[in-house]
């Protein structure tokens, strides 16, 4: 299971974690890759005591990483669709039903693509047409292992759930929190069909180390969505927070 370490100086959160996941989600299986992006992030930086919900946004080394993360989010958010989808199965007591779980899938990413055409007037570039279920299975072939963060940036975005996102450290303990329950239910529906490039288990999936008291102000458990097609962990408390151009 790859894993990433936020802790620092005993029970400290990693001020650049939000970063971190960010090249994650871009690259969860190239070093490289990751390490590039992290490169772009100056040798000093300017660390309020209280991060903004939009963390480092408003920096310019950030714009670089940020048009970097845009490359991947159209393809990202497919896997994230299709790991809502096996979640939603799980939720729904129900198994082995390939063609449900991609109907769901494909419907989660067509709203996905709406909502986000809709809010951004198309300015990053994503396409209108229904995703094909080879598009959605190579996505998620891509991304498999982040397919839950995805889907938690995803389930956000869709329910205006402002405080979920990885842009800052205000937000980033609540995101995961929502990304590690995806990720339960999610592998514990199980991908009906005998693929390889469409098979999740457990230990394929990033987990990131926070510190204890960071976890603890954002926790989760399952509920039956009200209404939609969408997975609904509910957190704690939270304070509102904005997601602006996410």
């Amino acid at each position: 299971m790859p894993r990433a370490d936020f802790r620092i100086k005993g029970d400290a959160l990693d001020p650049l974690a939000p970063v971190k996941v960010l090249a994650v989600m871009c690259h969860p299986s190239d070093a490289r890759g990751r390490e590039v992006i992290l490169r772009r992030i100056p040798e000093k930086i300017t660390v309020s005591r209280y991060q903004r919900a939009q963390g480092y946004s408003d920096e310019p080394w950030f714009r670089e990483i940020w048009a970097e993360f845009r490359k991947h989010r159209q393809s990202g958010a497919l896997a994230g669709a299709l790991a809502l989808a096996l979640g939603q199965q799980s939720i729904a007591g129900r198994s082995g039903m390939a063609d449900f779980v991609m109907q769901l899938a494909t419907s989660i990413a067509v709203e996905w693509i709406q909502v986000v055409d809709l809010e951004a007037e198309t300015q990053f570039g994503l396409q209108s047409a229904l995703p094909s279920e080879a598009q959605i299975a190579s996505a998620f072939h891509r991304y498999r292992g982040v397919c839950h963060l995805w889907a938690a940036l995803v389930y956000g975005r869709l329910k205006y759930r402002q405080n979920i996102t990885p842009l800052s450290t205000q937000t980033l303990p609540t995101f995961l929190a929502f990304a590690e329950e995806i990720a339960r239910l999610a592998t514990a529906s199980g991908w009906p069909r005998e693929e390889p490039a469409t098979t999740l288990t457990a230990d394929a999936l990033w987990s990131f180390i926070l510190p204890e008291a960071v976890r603890k102000t954002a926790t989760t458990q399952t509920v039956q969505p009200p209404s939609g097609h969408v997975v609904e962990p509910a957190p704690a408390e939270y304070a509102p927070v904005s997601t602006e151009g996410l």
